[in-house]
């Protein structure tokens, strides 16, 4: 930490440090030796209460005792802070107490996320989000892989099971083995899918889109904490995704269960931890453009694969694309299919919007076998080799009880949009 305070080729960055310090309001010096707005009152590490009820034990122990914000302590180097995380780490008998490398190769990627962060979000949101965050360890890719997240999140280890298993889709893309290939990750989360992408097939252009402020958060850091500094990062957009841009998204976002983040949350759910967040839609043209023109993605890639795990928007993104934009689509992905079947009565589109999303992503592979919203479609052909039929891929198992599914959850007879997503995030 000495090292990083006096040394010369970072002094460019020392009133960068130095704000870092006063917003995070920690207890220990910045790079000029100032204290923080709270001083000395700041507890020695540990995952303590925050505005969202974090801190609490939900069965898991964390393998770190270093929070978000003790990370960001430690980037704007925070002496005090630093001896105190090398003295936890000297307990540990050579166990790193933090395996994100703050101190050095990531420092200056993660200096530049809390920028981007302080200028789409709030200073509380941004400390709120991080006083819940600490590192779990998973094996990704053959190696642990260390996922910032809410220490309470029980739904981060289905998650990444889904993801990165023998079973999963992300593993036969091969066109973006081939120079040219984008991968567009619609409502990405913690960053699970596009860092398994990201690993799986490095030489591809990764686009990543997120509207949950504290989900886009730690996907970046978790992005720059587990893919090598030096090579081919994604590129993060907070956005949702609409049929028209500068629309609006309510949606609850969920410390407990971040894969569940939505806009049809059942009001019986609700705990007083959730947080009711308001994204700005954008058409995902828009987006396309955005990148094409600000993060270096190709305007004319050679393949293009869509993933869509977003929790219902697939409502608003399928039915507003062009049959020239669709066609364009390579392959379309989904780990949990469409949601036509969870979404509450009150909060669902209209059977009109319904028809015209699962029409088109039927003839994908990924939904065509895993959807009950496909069987109204047997002999709809799938883009396969061989070109087979709905039917002949879930026909035999999952189409038996088809007509009585449909008739519960209204497939065919749900006459309007209204409450759909705009109104409120919970049914």
């Amino acid at each position: 930490p000495n090292n990083i305070a006096g040394s010369p080729w970072k002094r460019h960055r020392r009133l960068a440090d130095s704000n870092l310090v006063d917003d995070i309001n920690f207890s220990g010096e910045d790079v000029n030796g100032n204290q923080g707005e709270f001083g000395e009152q700041q507890q020695d590490f540990a995952v303590g209460t925050d505005d969202f009820g974090g801190g609490g034990d939900y069965g898991y122990t964390p393998p770190t005792t270093v929070t978000g914000r003790e990370l960001f302590c430690l980037v704007a180097g925070a002496e005090k802070v630093t001896a105190k995380h090398q003295e936890e780490a000297a307990k540990l008998e050579g166990t790193p107490s933090l395996h994100c490398d703050a101190l050095d190769t990531r420092r200056e990627s993660l200096l530049n996320v809390w920028s981007s962060a302080r200028s789409q979000m709030t200073l509380e949101m941004i400390k709120s989000v991080l006083d819940l965050a600490v590192e779990k360890p998973f094996i990704i890719r053959d190696s642990t892989r260390h996922i910032w997240a809410p220490s309470q999140d029980e739904s981060l280890q289905y998650y990444v099971e889904s993801v990165t298993g023998e079973n999963s889709s992300l593993r036969n893309l091969d066109m973006l083995q081939k120079k040219g290939g984008l991968f567009v990750d619609i409502g990405s989360g913690l960053g699970i899918s596009t860092l398994e992408v990201s690993l799986l097939y490095p030489g591809a252009t990764v686009l990543s889109v997120e509207p949950a402020m504290p989900s886009w958060l730690l996907q970046r850091i978790n992005l720059v904490c587990n893919l090598e500094p030096k090579s081919k990062m994604p590129h993060p957009i907070m956005s949702g995704v609409g049929p028209k841009n500068d629309g609006m998204l309510k949606m609850m976002w969920r410390p407990t269960s971040t894969g569940a983040t939505r806009a049809w949350t059942p009001h019986n759910e609700k705990t007083s931890q959730d947080i009711e967040l308001i994204a700005r839609l954008r058409t995902l043209r828009s987006i396309l453009a955005e990148a094409a023109a600000d993060e270096g993605v190709a305007d004319a890639p050679s393949s293009v694969v869509l993933n869509i795990d977003c929790e219902g928007c697939e409502y608003n993104i399928i039915p507003a694309m062009s049959e020239v934009e669709f066609d364009a689509i390579d392959t379309i992905v989904g780990t949990t299919g469409v949601h036509w079947g969870y979404i509450p009565e009150e909060k669902r589109p209209s059977s009109s919007r319904g028809s015209s999303t699962h029409e088109r992503l039927c003839s994908h592979y990924d939904f065509a076998r895993q959807c009950m919203e496909c069987c109204a479609y047997p002999d709809l052909k799938v883009r396969r080799p061989g070109h087979p039929t709905v039917s002949s891929l879930n026909g035999s198992w999952l189409c038996t009880n088809f007509q009585a599914w449909a008739d519960e959850k209204q497939l065919f007879t749900s006459t309007d949009d209204y409450g759909w997503a705009e109104l409120t995030s919970m049914a």
